[in-house]
């Protein structure tokens, strides 16, 4: 009676946390919370934006650069016949600007854009990722809580048929045996239901982890409610999927923009034996202080002005430029086959999920029946039992038929939520 009673409560306790919980952490609020939380996550926005910095500077290099100089200078010659010391000033403006370089600059600014369009797709390929493994832990979560409310009712009815077996043993009929066989099951039952406590407090901090929950806080989940309409969702036809993953995919995308960035890589390269054209122009000015003249008599008397253009031509740099051009080349080859590679990897992991999702859909439909049949069996034969007090064996064969159907029922559930949450992210949604 013991037993039972225990057992009935912590039910009871199960059923009232479970309720207290309704309005909790859904799952929409993990993925939330992790989006905005992460580490990572911010420090590659950090990136892209410091990557928009070096676009407007690679843009400012197609216009002049001006400088200005002052220099306050005391000289003393100690073997000049006069003016052994001076003291003076010079002051000047420079202005210097790239005509020519064999379309380098702008071939840095295209692929500085193309960088910061890969930055954001890393960022979007984090935050994919991330939600992958968030919908993986969630699940699983709910997965876990289902499974200790499965395990309390198990232990219940264990601890049930024990109470009437402990009756029938002291009215003599029921054997020692058959007591001990329904003793052994419940305490068998009360250790598993231990363990399932246990995986679920560790899969809650890994949960927690991943969305970078506050430490020491106790987070509570929703109650695992889902429709079977939701579960058993039909799916579009692989080629719509394939479709979809190809035009919504962070990491198929990044390495298109790869193979452009590296195009790009070779004709800067080739453009190394182009000449480059500057354009360069100074205003200055001086004064002495040891001299009688006033000092803007001075600036006037020594202002002047150049001008010029320079004109660099490579001749021998030493195969630098063809090495450029050749290693240009293979990392434009490199680029490509990352692309296929990444395509491939897209296809593969959505064809996957694809595949596990009809797995999963298939083995709930049939765990549903299994399991309708199993609780069938064990309710005759617990009736039979509290009758007569016979058929142990088969009671307890029942008995472990309903909880392995029961178990089965809530791993096809779970993995058919999971892969279809992730099937969704894949496509975009």
């Amino acid at each position: 009676m013991k037993e039972k009673t225990y057992f009935l409560s912590l039910a009871a306790a199960v059923a009232c946390s479970l309720s207290a919980q309704t309005g909790s952490w859904t799952l929409e609020d993990c993925l939330t919370h992790a989006l905005e939380h992460n580490i990572e996550i911010q420090v590659s926005q950090n990136e892209y934006l410091s990557g928009l910095e070096e676009t407007r500077e690679a843009r400012a290099a197609l216009f002049p650069t001006l400088s200005a100089e002052i220099l306050q200078e005391a000289s003393y010659s100690p073997n000049a016949q006069e003016d052994r010391k001076t003291l003076g000033g010079s002051y000047g403006l420079n202005a210097e600007m790239t005509l020519f370089s064999g379309g380098r600059l702008l071939h840095k600014i295209r692929r500085q854009k193309l960088q910061n369009s890969r930055d954001s797709l890393a960022v979007a390929e984090q935050q994919i990722q991330l939600r992958v493994s968030v919908v993986e832990a969630y699940m699983q979560c709910q997965y876990l809580a289902e499974s200790i409310a499965l395990n309390v009712r198990t232990a219940a009815a264990s601890a049930d048929l024990c109470e009437q077996a402990r009756k029938k043993f002291s009215e003599g009929t029921l054997s020692p045996t058959d007591l001990a066989q329904l003793e052994s099951r419940y305490y068998a039952d009360q250790y598993r239901l231990t363990l399932s406590r246990n995986s679920y407090d560790a899969c809650l901090l890994t949960l927690q982890k991943l969305i970078e929950f506050e430490v020491g806080e106790k987070m509570q989940l929703a109650d695992p409610v889902y429709a079977e309409s939701e579960i058993l969702r039909l799916l579009p036809n692989l080629q719509t999927v394939f479709e979809n993953v190809m035009n919504t995919m962070p990491a198929i995308r990044d390495r298109k923009l790869g193979v452009e960035t590296a195009e790009i890589d070779r004709k800067s390269a080739r453009a190394g034996y182009w000449p480059s054209i500057g354009l360069n122009a100074g205003l200055g000015t001086t004064n002495r202080y040891d001299v009688p003249e006033s000092f803007p008599t001075q600036l006037q008397d020594n202002f002047g002005m150049s001008a010029g253009i320079t004109v660099s031509i490579p001749i021998l740099t030493g195969r630098e430029n063809r090495t450029a051009v050749s290693k240009a080349r293979i990392e434009l080859e490199n680029s490509r086959l990352e692309y296929e590679e990444a395509e491939e990897a897209c296809l593969r992991a959505s064809e996957k999920t694809y595949q596990d999702i009809l797995s999963a859909q298939s083995q709930y439909k049939a765990a549903t029946d299994q399991e309708t049949y199993a609780r069938k069996s064990f309710g005759l034969l617990s009736e039979c039992f509290a009758e007569k007090g016979n058929n142990v064996s088969e009671l307890l064969l029942a008995q472990n038929d309903l909880f392995s159907a029961s178990q089965a029922l809530l791993q096809a559930k779970y993995q058919a939520l999971a892969a279809l949450y992730v099937l969704d992210i894949y496509q975009g949604r």
